[in-house]
């Protein structure tokens, strides 16, 4: 029997859009996997410096038994980007087409952190380079949570775990800048010992 047919009337599904960042992204597809595999979906990212003062971007995505891990990055796209490889060469993530159009490349080395974002964590950075040369750490946390205030996590390792403090916030900006408030007083005390440290090499 033939049906009724009216193009105007049929309930089509929403189109995902394309997010303009790389880095949120990533955070779609973590979401993704919490919805789709498992709740305890997990990225984490960790960029240090060597002795040249170059970065080094590690990263990993981890959900039930699976953890898929990259290292020794040049920049935060290399690492995400390389990290979806290994992750879509070894699992199944989207369960339909129109869900893959989530992938979380390809993207531009400009377009993965909006500026605040960007400034933010590059405002540690420095930090970093400036009061402990390539004893440092820098780790972001990303799990889904109704806690918005908590989705984000970054924390600072440096002076041979001398300094080491956290902050959380709901996006990477917010977690960032609640890090660089609560470790202000960890920095202040360090340049305080290094110029005590230099006044005392200068009487030698």
């Amino acid at each position: 029997m033939q049906q009724n047919y009216d193009a105007e009337t049929v309930i089509r599904s929403p189109q995902y859009e394309r997010l303009r960042f790389g880095w949120d992204a990533w955070l779609g597809v973590v979401g993704y996997i919490a919805e789709q595999h498992s709740p305890d979906a997990l990225l984490r990212v960790s960029l240090s410096a060597d002795a040249a003062r170059s970065l080094k971007w590690n990263a990993s995505v981890r959900w039930g038994p699976y953890r898929e891990t990259v290292k020794n990055q040049p920049a935060l796209g290399s690492a995400l980007s390389e990290l979806w490889h290994e992750v879509e060469d070894n699992h199944r993530i989207f369960w339909s087409h129109q869900d893959s159009v989530r992938r979380p490349i390809p993207y531009r080395a400009d377009s993965w952190l909006d500026d605040r974002s960007a400034a933010a964590l590059q405002s540690l950075i420095n930090i970093g380079h400036r009061l402990f040369a390539d004893d440092w750490q820098i780790v972001i946390v990303y799990q889904p949570s109704e806690l918005s205030y908590a989705r984000v996590q970054t924390r600072i390792l440096a002076a041979d775990y001398a300094v080491y403090r956290g902050g959380r916030g709901a996006t990477l900006r917010e977690s960032c800048q609640t890090l660089y408030h609560n470790a202000i007083d960890l920095f202040t005390a360090h340049i305080q010992r290094i110029s005590e440290h230099i006044a005392y090499e200068g009487i030698q």
